[in-house]
């Protein structure tokens, strides 16, 4: 003990030198305990609809969306759908393929999106293979052939997507949130 008091009297050198060691080991320590105490899993993200009214979502590839009209006609059908209503509609269009699809249509589900309306193959495919995970929404694909069948997801071609589209997001305007 009287060593250490010797060396602790002999200036402020040492004693920065000291302080600054048991900081470094005391911070070094703090981080060990954050970085191993989680269960590693990145926190979930949730996101807030401050509106409390329902929501129509479209989600189509570029590709789809410069070959043909059918995205525009979508859309259009979905903006007829809600005017007037208290029924909140947006569209993700986007470069994809199904596997980039995922993480978006993951993204529309944690806005809320009661509706997920996709045109194309990328995103229908997305949906028929993840429509299971979230039983209480409404999915509807445009023009996305070869997809095996779900009940959790009506298959629609072009010619009746906008009437069922626009009826559809209508029907949204009953829901309470």
């Amino acid at each position: 003990m009287t060593r250490l008091l010797a060396f602790l009297g002999q200036g402020r050198r040492r004693n920065t030198i000291l302080l600054a060691a048991v900081a470094a080991i005391a911070a070094a320590c703090l981080a060990a305990v954050l970085t191993f105490s989680g269960d590693g899993a990145p926190p979930k993200v949730l996101a807030a609809d401050l509106s409390g009214r329902p929501t129509a979502c479209l989600a189509a590839d570029t590709a789809t969306t410069s070959r043909d009209t059918t995205t525009t006609r979508t859309w259009t059908a979905m903006q007829h759908g809600a005017q007037g209503l208290k029924v909140n509609i947006q569209q993700l269009v986007l470069p994809a393929t199904a596997t980039q699809a995922k993480p978006y249509l993951a993204g529309l589900l944690a806005q809320h999106c009661n509706l997920v309306v996709t045109v194309g193959q990328p995103f229908g495919a997305a949906i028929a293979a993840d429509a299971h995970l979230s039983p209480t929404t409404h999915f509807m694909t445009v023009d996305a052939s070869h997809l095996p069948g779900s009940a959790l997801v009506t298959q629609l071609d072009s010619a009746s997507a906008p009437t069922a589209v626009q009826a559809a997001v209508a029907a949204l305007a009953g829901l309470k949130r």
